[in-house]
C-alpha cells in the first residue's frame, strides 16, 4: 500500500496573506500615483522654464526700446521740443522695463 502525501490546507494562513497582497497592491498603486505626479510637476516646471525664457527675452526687448526712447527724449527736451511731462514719462517707462526684468529673473 502507497502512502500519499497531502497538504493540510491552513486558512490562517490565507488570512494572514490576503492582508499582506493587499497592502502590496497599494503600495504599487501609491508608487504609480507619486510617479504620474512627478511626471506632471516636471512638465509644470519645464513649461514654466520656457514662459519665463520668453518673459526675459521680452524684457530685454523692452529696455532697449525704453532705453533708446529715453536717449530721444533727453536730446528732445534739451532742444526744447518736448516738455517735462513726456521726459518723465520716458523716464518712468525706462524704470518699469527694469522693473519687469527684476521681477522675471
Amino acid at each position: 500500500m502507497l502512502i500519499q502525501p497531502y497538504t493540510i490546507f491552513h486558512f490562517s494562513l490565507v488570512i494572514s496573506v490576503l492582508p499582506t497582497t493587499a497592502s502590496m497592491y497599494a503600495s504599487t498603486h501609491a508608487l504609480e500615483i507619486q510617479h504620474v505626479t512627478l511626471d506632471k510637476d516636471i512638465s509644470n516646471a519645464l513649461d514654466d522654464l520656457k514662459k519665463n525664457k520668453l518673459k526675459l527675452a521680452s524684457s530685454d526687448t523692452l529696455i532697449r526700446q525704453a532705453t533708446m526712447a529715453l536717449k530721444l527724449g533727453n536730446d528732445r527736451y534739451k532742444l526744447g521740443v518736448i516738455t517735462t511731462l513726456e521726459l518723465l514719462t520716458a523716464q518712468t517707462n525706462y524704470q518699469d522695463a527694469l522693473l519687469a526684468r527684476l521681477q522675471y529673473e
